[in-house]
């Protein structure tokens, strides 16, 4: 019957082990977060302004509200809904708002295409190190 390991960790090492875990879990977190905004703010200014101009909204008023959605992440979108007729765009304010949220879709989707990138590389990271571990033990 195989021997179970409860640790690869010595005793001695297991604080900074855990330390050192922690650590790249707080860095990789916050930096995923990062990532993945950025992502999502850099691909709303890509998209908002074309979703509007495939819905035929354009000139300064479509890329006024195209700037003022990508700045709040989309808050923008529930005055202009309560609004309705009275907003700027009259009675194309459903037609704005849909591209709008068109717009944001996509934006997501690059998003978390980006985040799947991510925990890919990872994949392949941790791949490497059980490797490179398995190679170390076969050494000894």
């Amino acid at each position: 019957m195989p021997r179970r390991r409860h640790s690869e960790i010595p005793v001695n090492s297991s604080g900074q082990a855990s330390a050192t875990q922690s650590t790249v879990r707080q860095v990789g977190s916050a930096l995923g977060t990062a990532v993945s905004g950025s992502v999502f703010s850099m691909d709303l200014g890509l998209t908002l302004p074309k979703t509007l101009e495939v819905a035929d909204i354009m000139g300064p008023s479509a890329d006024d509200i195209a700037e003022a959605t990508r700045q709040s992440a989309g808050s923008v979108l529930a005055g202009l809904r309560a609004q309705g007729g009275h907003s700027p765009f009259g009675e194309q304010t459903s037609v704005v708002v849909q591209a709008l949220g068109d717009g944001m879709t996509d934006a997501t989707c690059y998003s978390f295409l980006a985040a799947i990138g991510f925990l890919a590389l990872g994949f392949i990271g941790v791949l490497q190190v059980r490797r490179a571990a398995n190679e170390s033990k076969a050494v000894e």
